[in-house]
């Protein structure tokens, strides 16, 4: 019975019904890894596209609060007071540093939804440091040309003021008590000084107020270079990250 039944398994495995067999599970085999392969490059095509539609986002939203931050900045400096302006690169320096740290969490945030839509792990890894906006102090400091420009203007425009209401009062004075052109002429000259010295310090303030929205637009375009380059660095890594995961 033995060697019957023996006999009857080599017919099997010799007969054409094994090669059918083989030759089913070698069409299946086939099939199955032509799905795979099908399905590897589906999510690799989707992975990068996913990626590059990230990398747009990003890029784009940092732009957006670069230019948020420079308006604000600049609407705040053209209201600055002469003693409101010492704190001033402070606080733009804090602002720079708030919108870094916003673009930082924002990349990260992003780029972990990009790794749940494609059905990935990732674990990107933190920053170790936020990179800093490299910005030179605002060039306050006075000139000595242009102070002595402002002076010059300003004496001018106050003589010519004194000058002009010296002639009007004194024809009045004369007409009503010759005594007071004394008085008259003091009178003159005190609001010909203070005119002077509100001449200079408008002008003064004014030159200060031109120069921080000037360097408000420096420091804004140091940002987005700085923004731009972290989306950039991030977006690079998650795309190695996930690459190593998909394959």
């Amino acid at each position: 019975r033995l060697e019957t039944v023996k006999r009857r398994v080599d017919r099997d495995v010799e007969g054409s019904g094994r090669r059918a067999r083989v030759e089913a599970l070698r069409e299946e085999r086939g099939a199955a890894l032509q799905r795979r392969r099908q399905a590897k490059s589906e999510r690799t095509i989707t992975l990068r596209g996913q990626l590059q539609q990230a990398r747009v986002q990003l890029s784009h939203s940092a732009r957006n609060k670069c230019a948020s931050v420079r308006t604000e900045l600049q609407e705040h400096a053209a209201g600055l007071s002469r003693g409101e302006m010492s704190g001033f690169e402070a606080h733009t320096r804090g602002r720079l540093d708030e919108v870094v740290a916003q673009v930082g969490d924002g990349n990260d945030t992003h780029l972990g939804d990009v790794a749940r839509a494609v059905g990935v792990p990732m674990d990107l890894p933190a920053l170790e440091k936020l990179p800093a906006v490299d910005v030179s102090p605002p060039p306050l400091q006075s000139r000595r040309q242009e102070t002595w420009l402002l002076v010059l203007l300003g004496v001018g425009f106050g003589l010519g003021v004194a000058l002009t209401l010296s002639r009007l009062m004194s024809g009045l004075v004369s007409r009503l008590n010759p005594a007071l052109g004394i008085v008259a002429a003091l009178v003159c000259v005190a609001m010909s000084v203070a005119l002077t010295f509100l001449v200079i310090n408008l002008r003064g303030l004014l030159r200060d107020r031109a120069l921080l929205d000037r360097w408000v637009g420096d420091a804004t375009s140091s940002l987005r270079s700085v923004v731009e380059e972290l989306v950039a660095t991030r977006v690079l890594v998650a795309e190695s990250l996930l690459s190593k995961a998909l394959l």
